[in-house]
């Protein structure tokens, strides 16, 4: 075999090597954010509304909203935001409604989540807002 053969194949195979890790990243990011919006939902409660947002300059970022419905009492649902999500105790109450935040990190990706649990007539309800950004 000629060297020159020998070179095409072997920069055909590294080629095409990267390019399957390259797609095997891009499908792990993808699981993780599905993974990550649906940390967020309450179990057994009801998607009211869903809205992302997302923009790549000048830092890549990614926003969720969600708005749900649920017929738990009002410690039950609490209870899970603060101890599923790690927001920790209420930053703030106001009337019926109690509103939990946090921030972090994780490698290069920022992240800030609140959640506002309100006690309602008909149930409780639950605001969700979730921001991812790379640093």
């Amino acid at each position: 075999m000629r060297p020159r053969t020998v070179n095409r194949q072997l920069v055909f195979t590294l080629g095409l090597a990267g390019w399957g890790f390259l797609m095997l990243l891009v499908a792990a990011a993808l699981l993780a954010l599905f993974l990550s919006r649906r940390a967020l939902i309450y179990p057994e409660a009801r998607i009211v509304s869903d809205h992302s947002t997302y923009g790549l300059l000048p830092r890549p970022y990614l926003r969720q909203d969600l708005s749900l419905r649920s017929a738990d009492l009002f410690p039950a649902v609490y209870n899970w935001y603060s101890t599923e999500l790690d927001l920790g105790p209420e930053a703030r109450a106001q009337s019926r409604c109690i509103f939990l935040e946090a921030a972090g990190a994780w490698f290069v990706v920022k992240r800030y989540t609140s959640v506002t649990v309100c006690d309602t007539a008909s149930g409780r309800m639950m605001f969700v807002q979730r921001s991812l950004w790379i640093r």
